[in-house]
């Protein structure tokens, strides 16, 4: 009988900086293809580690897209939260500029 194999993997709940998206993309790109898990079912088994509002953005993105691939799924969760954050900082940053009184 063969072993079962087993995906040992942080799950996402918040994404407080965009490199927290990239370092959770690699691990898991990583361990799946260790474990020659088929193309198939990566979008499957990712979203079993998504917890919270990132659950519920991967459900309806499914949902929108039923036969969404790996490297699509990954594009949008990309796009939906490390540039979501990199502009949200970049604005944040903006606001706490204040000009100097002039000498």
């Amino acid at each position: 009988m063969d072993s079962v194999k087993k995906l040992v993997l942080n799950s996402l709940t918040t994404v407080e900086r965009p490199q927290e998206i990239e370092a959770w993309i690699l691990a898991y790109e990583n361990a799946t293809e260790a474990l020659s898990l088929p193309t198939t079912k990566l979008v499957v088994v990712a979203v079993t580690y998504f917890r919270g509002y990132l659950a519920v953005w991967a459900a309806r993105c499914r949902e929108r897209n039923p036969d969404i691939t790996w490297q699509e799924f990954k594009r949008a969760l990309t796009e939906e939260f490390v540039d979501t954050n990199v502009a949200h900082r970049a604005q944040d940053q903006l606001l706490r500029c204040r000009q100097r009184p002039e000498e």
